[in-house]
């Protein structure tokens, strides 16, 4: 009798994965509606399935879990990716063992964020804010490229790539299956897009012939190191000043609009205090220059994570002990930018480009977010041996 029901049980556990695996064609609930096209679109992509019973159920909400694995499937990840994606920092994910690799792999990506004390809450059901702020990411959009403060720069930036046409939504009410099928359709090539492999170069990112490089034409606040100042002469022939600016592992010099008051900036007080610059621009011009000494001016979406002394380091998971000797574990995302001290003399004279593997026990480490949505994931890091 026992043997004959470990048969059947074996048998339900097939035929169940067995109806996960039906195309979108056979989910009774969706045919003949407006969610038709967006599931079985979604449904042939890999991205979404429907129950074992047949059925989307598109009126039923989902869970903040259940969104995030829709969205990292958008972005076709490979299983190699996903399994290599390191420990995401959250203490409240027993039970949700099948959505773990998904929500390491997006906090890695900047896809999602936790909550102030933490946590992820992965059985919470999503809102249409979050769902929006996950879908835009995705696509690829740093927060100091949208307008306003959250939620409205995601709610905002999602309509004007028409994630929400066709439906009406208040964006902090739990979001509805069928209006997320909707609005990851609306999407979904370009996530793909935004995702594919880069074949690697044999030529620099940017020509270097370009000392403004990448922000030869940015317009917004640029978050970096500046390593010095000097006076040049800008093409208008007017003396203004040139600043040397570590920006990721990129060193950049940047031209000011001749109105900014360098000299009255304390680089060394700066560095022995780890704070970062960010430099305010617009269309390559550098027009003011703030720190985090001043948290930006109280900047929405700018967080200083914390300062102390690092205790442990495993995958991109951080534990250090502060001043006060509160421990804290922080997660850095794999495309942060990290920057390491040189110090001559026993004193800082600078920082220069570094990786996750400088980030060493007993070092000190400053930690920075400037995502826009309090994500508790460090993006900026400075270390001091």
């Amino acid at each position: 009798m026992r043997k004959f029901v470990s048969i059947m049980l074996a048998l339900a556990l097939i035929l169940s994965s067995f109806t996960l695996a039906f195309s979108a064609d056979s989910l009774k609930d969706v045919e003949g509606t407006e969610y038709q096209e967006a599931v079985n679109g979604l449904a042939e992509k890999g991205v979404i399935e429907g129950y074992p019973d047949g059925t989307f159920r598109p009126e039923s909400t989902i869970t903040r879990a259940e969104a995030c694995v829709i969205v990292v499937k958008s972005m076709m990840p490979t299983e190699k990716e996903l399994d290599e994606a390191l420990y995401s920092g959250f203490p409240d994910l027993k039970g949700y063992e099948w959505a773990d690799k998904y929500i390491r792999y997006a906090v890695q990506k900047a896809v999602v964020s936790g909550y102030t004390d933490g946590s992820f809450r992965p059985g919470y059901n999503v809102t249409y804010n979050e769902m929006a702020a996950m879908l835009v990411r995705a696509l690829g959009y740093k927060v100091e490229e949208l307008s306003g403060v959250w939620p409205e720069n995601f709610i905002s930036k999602a309509e004007e790539l028409g994630m929400m046409d066709g439906f009406a939504y208040e964006g902090n009410s739990p979001a509805l299956r069928g209006h997320v099928a909707l609005m990851t359709y609306s999407v979904i090539d370009d996530i793909i897009e935004a995702h594919k492999p880069v074949e690697e170069e044999e030529e620099d990112e940017y020509d270097y012939a370009d000392k403004a490089g990448v922000l030869a034409d940015f317009s917004g606040t640029a978050y970096g190191i500046i390593l010095d100042f000097a006076k040049v002469v800008n093409e208008k022939g007017e003396v203004v000043d040139e600043i040397e600016f570590l920006f990721g592992k990129n060193t950049l010099y940047l031209n000011t609009n001749g109105k900014v008051d360098v000299d009255s900036i304390d680089l060394a007080g700066h560095y022995v205090a780890g704070d970062i610059f960010g430099l305010k621009m617009r269309n390559g011009i550098v027009t003011g220059i703030d720190t985090s000494a001043t948290n930006f001016g109280d900047k929405e979406g700018f967080e200083n994570l914390g300062t102390g002394v690092v205790q442990e380091i495993k995958n991109y998971y951080v534990k250090f002990k502060e001043s006060d000797d509160t421990e804290k574990g922080i997660s850095i995302l794999d495309d942060a930018s990290i920057y390491k001290a040189v110090e001559e003399g026993g004193e800082i004279t600078g920082f220069k480009a570094a990786s996750i593997r400088d980030v060493r026990k007993g070092y000190t480490v400053w930690l920075y977010s400037v995502t826009g949505e309090t994500p508790g994931v460090a993006e900026i890091v400075l270390i001091k041996e």
